[in-house]
């Protein structure tokens, strides 16, 4: 829905979009990421293990996306490590 309203205010195609996900974890978002079909995403996160972990199930992801007959490009994506409240 958030997306959404990004997309009519400024009027953004959704293959626009860069995302910065604060607080990623280990990336229990990317599936929403490619349902809304953005360009690229930054992933950020304290916890470098999870950022392993989100790292992996990216690649997973985008794996998986090849494989498909209706192959969508997946969205470029970044990992970091850091304090996002700094």
């Amino acid at each position: 829905e958030y997306l959404q309203k990004i997309k009519q205010s400024a009027n953004h195609s959704s293959s626009s979009l860069r995302v910065l996900d604060m607080c990623c974890g280990k990336g229990g978002d990317l599936l929403k990421w490619k349902k809304a079909n953005i360009s690229h995403l930054i992933c950020a996160d304290i916890a470098d293990l999870s950022v392993e972990q989100c790292e992996t199930r990216y690649k997973d992801l985008e794996s998986r996306s090849k494989n498909n007959r209706g192959y969508a490009p997946l969205f470029s994506a970044e990992f970091i490590v850091a304090d996002c409240t700094k």
